[in-house]
């Protein structure tokens, strides 16, 4: 599910209490590509890494709020004060440092399908 030069969209579960979400992810990682596939179809949650080969996951984001809320966690290397602002000013909701530490993200992604739309 996590891909190092790339984002997965999450979709809501159709049984939480399963345990279980249809994750897709795509390999490619350009900010193009996941503009088109954003644009083109209904996600609960973003997961996109802030390296990306054209551009960054800041980018990225900053692009999806123009016409989204969706949540969106950003999965990075860094993860200094400033970066974390810095990724939560762009518009992330969450943050996750590299290497990422399952459970958290586990935490992350039930805790925002447990409070809906009011993630953010």
């Amino acid at each position: 599910m996590l891909i190092p030069c790339g984002f997965c969209l999450v979709g809501r579960p159709a049984s939480v209490i399963a345990g279980s979400f249809t994750v897709e992810a795509w390999i490619d990682g350009r900010v193009s590509e996941a503009l088109k596939i954003v644009s083109g179809r209904h996600f609960n949650l973003i997961l996109s890494d802030i390296g990306l080969p054209d551009g960054t996951g800041i980018d990225l984001i900053r692009q999806i709020r123009g016409n989204s809320s969706i949540p969106a966690i950003a999965l990075t290397g860094f993860g200094m004060d400033q970066d974390i602002k810095r990724y939560k000013e762009a518009g992330f909701d969450a943050h996750l440092t590299k290497p990422i530490n399952i459970q958290k993200l586990e935490m992350l992604i039930n805790q925002f399908f447990s409070n809906g739309s009011s993630w953010r």
